[in-house]
């Protein structure tokens, strides 16, 4: 039995799976091909979706795009709720969940500018009116200094002066100490006998100074 071959039927065997299908894609008739998913997250589907969340986007929210179901963890109504969906015209209720993506980010763009344009000029503020401050500051040192070094100058002109002015009183009381000294010399050597009188007095005699 070994030796027989098998009929043509086994050899050949074949399968057939039909399916009509329109020029748009959508299944008229038969079954759809399954694909091959894979054990991660992103193949796994819940409550019959054929798609993950965040696969259809539509006015600023994410859905899924076998039922374009905006309700995260919904179950999926295929065709039915895609075709629900376009004929209530599915439009997000104005609010602030229900704002567009978009628009909310811009919004806290915004407050983000603004808050950090009032942080920067409050900043730049407080800072300019510390350059400022420190400018005055400086400015009052160089006057303090400047005047100190004024008063100090004054003092050493004055002590200066006054040394000068005492040492031109002391050197003319010297000049007149020495010229009455001379005079009483000099007169007491005309009152002296000729024959008496010392050899050569007259040796010392210099220039007279301006203050003598």
């Amino acid at each position: 039995e070994h030796l027989n071959a098998p009929s043509k039927e086994l050899l050949l065997a074949q399968t057939e799976h039909y399916a009509e299908y329109t020029r748009h894609g959508t299944l008229i008739k038969g079954q759809e091909k399954q694909i091959v998913r894979s054990k991660y997250e992103e193949d796994v589907y819940l409550n019959n979706h054929t798609t993950v969340w965040g696969s259809y986007w539509h006015n600023g929210r994410w859905g899924y795009k076998c039922c374009h179901s905006f309700v995260k963890g919904s179950y999926c109504t295929g065709e039915a709720g895609r075709l629900a969906a376009n004929l209530s015209g599915e439009t997000p209720i104005k609010g602030p969940s229900n704002m567009p993506l978009s628009s909310s980010a811009s919004v806290l763009a915004d407050d983000d500018q603004r808050s950090s344009s009032s942080s920067t000029s409050s900043t730049s503020s407080s800072s300019s009116d510390e350059e400022t401050k420190a400018a005055q500051e400086k400015r009052k040192a160089k006057k303090k200094m400047k005047k100190k070094a004024r008063n100090e100058s004054k003092k050493n002109k004055l002590k200066l002066d006054e040394d000068a002015k005492r040492s031109e009183e002391e050197k003319l009381k010297d000049a007149l100490l020495k010229e009455e000294k001379s005079q009483v010399e000099g007169d007491k050597l005309s009152k002296m006998d000729e024959r008496k009188r010392p050899y050569n007095s007259m040796v010392e005699i210099q220039k007279p100074s301006d203050l003598e």
